[in-house]
């Protein structure tokens, strides 16, 4: 048989840890004097790389103002030519323009002084053709608004502006019928209204003052723009052309 020996049991004791050894030794043989001067010309290279570039940084700025402050100088000669040159030639139109606003004003003032405008004579006309031949027009009166007063108002609804008034005076053997007189006007353009006004007796008869109204047709609007122009007035019956009978003065701002 073989016989098997026993091995006695490791050790589980801890080792020992290895102390640490120090470094080599060394021996600075050079004196501190040397080794600062060596520290001296370390920190001097170094500031005079600084001081280097910050001179470069410096020049750089320096030419990049130059450069833009070039720049603006041309920009603002070139400004100045230009200025120059729309000034010369608004010299050259200002005798043109000038004369435009006088053509303007003067079309605005005409716009504004017709704005109620009327041919009187052919109102006259018309009026006097529509009478009865038994009478004659003897006065007449015409009332126009001032081209800068308030607009007239309508007297009612529905109810044309009477914006031309006629205080015309019959005379006839007798009173004037005023049914008969406003059947006859009613066919003028633009009639409106008429009534009676009053009555006094003649030597060779009666003379009746009545009123007859017409609408903003009757304006000419001659300097009127077109969309704004009234439309012609048409008459249906001829009228028969007479002397213009005598007119009575007319107050202020009224025109016969």
């Amino acid at each position: 048989m073989t016989a098997v020996a026993e091995q006695a049991p490791k050790s589980k004791a801890p080792r020992a840890k290895a102390l640490p050894l120090a470094g080599d030794p060394t021996v600075q043989l050079l004196p501190p004097a040397i080794r600062d001067r060596a520290k001296n010309r370390e920190f001097r290279r170094l500031m005079v790389m600084l001081i280097i570039l910050a001179v470069v940084v410096v020049a750089g700025g320096v030419a990049y103002g130059l450069y833009r402050s070039v720049q603006s100088q041309v920009s603002l000669t070139a400004a100045y030519a230009e200025t120059a040159r729309l000034m010369a030639e608004q010299e050259t139109y200002r005798a043109d323009a000038a004369v435009a606003d006088v053509v303007a004003a003067t079309e605005e003032a005409q716009q504004i002084v017709t704005t109620t405008e009327v041919d009187w004579q052919q109102l006259l006309a018309d009026i006097d053709g529509s009478l009865s031949s038994k009478t004659d027009v003897t006065g007449v009166t015409f009332t126009t608004p001032l081209p800068w007063a308030t607009a007239p108002v309508s007297p009612g609804l529905l109810r044309p502006v009477p914006t031309v008034v006629a205080s015309i005076t019959v005379t006839g053997p007798k009173v004037a019928n005023i049914a008969d007189l406003t059947a006859r006007l009613s066919a003028l353009p633009g009639f409106v209204e008429a009534y009676f006004d009053s009555a006094a007796a003649t030597d060779t008869g009666y003379a009746t003052t009545m009123i007859v109204a017409f609408d903003q047709t009757r304006f000419l609007g001659r300097y009127a723009p077109a969309d704004q122009a009234p439309a012609p007035a048409e008459t249906d019956a001829p009228v028969e052309e007479v002397p213009a009978p005598a007119v009575t003065d007319a107050p202020e701002g009224v025109e016969q």
